[in-house]
């Protein structure tokens, strides 16, 4: 099979490093050019780049296999990736997301690893085939919209962490906002009518767990910074895309759904910008919630 992938940040290259193992074709797309039409195509470019990308390069496409690996909304319409996608493809394309704890470095170093992988489940076996390997494990499951928008919610829910990190709340605290995280998102998926079976552990649980607790983590270093920076300030400092402060403003669209006091939370904080007042009102928060 021949890939195109769209973008050539870590993680695109990444994935490209189990394709070629794999004795697959890749191509990586000539940014502002026609994205040609091969057997798949990977999206590995940020979620709220997804619309512009396919909209201004990506007209003939609907027969080709997408594969999504971006994890965010975009921020005007709430959409994720698949409705965007749909949005300008159609339908009734071949659209699959593979998503889960899983930093582009590790991956590279050939550490062991499970994602999951979501779409058709008549088609999902071989798509799934092109990414696995002995070290790199892929579990397929139906529960699409559930896996992507926890891949986009997570990212808000390590800012959370990072912050608290950064005020030198341990372990246990740690432990505390994920489990209230993790309980927000299965109340959305509920509230959305989006289905998880125990098969989206990894894309749900694990990634949660990952990008919560490590430095790695973009979103996470991000919270930190909040401590003594301003937004923009902290912005820069992880260099990168954030895609939890993008996010975070969507959050309000979902709370009208059901109740996430926690994601809420952090999008306040990110709208009011005011980082002397992190310091008291997160201490407040995780001990009154």
């Amino acid at each position: 099979m021949t890939i195109n992938i769209l973008g050539d940040g870590v993680w695109g290259k990444a994935l490209s490093t189990l394709l070629t193992q794999n004795n697959h074709k890749i191509e990586f797309w000539d940014k502002q050019s026609k994205i040609k039409p091969l057997d798949a195509i990977l999206i590995a470019v940020p979620a709220t780049a997804i619309r512009d990308v396919f909209t201004k390069y990506g007209s003939d496409l609907k027969n080709s296999i997408i594969i999504n690996s971006a994890k965010g909304i975009e921020k005007e319409s709430h959409k994720l990736p698949h409705q965007i996608t749909k949005d300008i493809l159609g339908e009734n394309i071949k659209y699959f997301a593979i998503m889960g704890p899983s930093f582009a470095e590790e991956v590279e170093e050939k550490m062991p690893t499970i994602v999951n992988l979501a779409g058709n489940i008549d088609q999902s076996r071989e798509i799934a085939d092109l990414f696995e390997t002995d070290y790199f494990r892929v579990k397929r499951t139906n529960s699409l919209e559930a896996i992507e928008l926890s891949g986009a919610l997570k990212n808000v829910y390590a800012i959370a962490c990072g912050i608290a990190k950064g005020l030198g709340f341990k372990t246990n605290t740690q432990a505390k906002l994920i489990t209230l995280a993790f309980e927000e998102i299965e109340r959305l998926c509920k509230a959305l009518n989006y289905r998880i079976d125990h098969k989206a552990n990894p894309a749900i649980l694990g990634d949660l767990m990952l990008t919560c607790t490590s430095e790695q983590s973009r979103n996470f270093s991000f919270g930190m910074n909040l401590i003594n920076h301003n937004l923009n300030t902290a912005l820069k400092k992880v260099n990168s895309t954030v895609e939890g402060y993008n996010t975070a403003f969507s959050i309000p669209f979902f709370a009208n759904k059901t109740k996430l006091p926690l994601a809420e939370f952090i999008f306040n904080i990110l709208e009011k910008n005011k980082p002397e007042r992190v310091r008291k009102d997160f201490a407040s928060f995780v001990k009154e919630t």
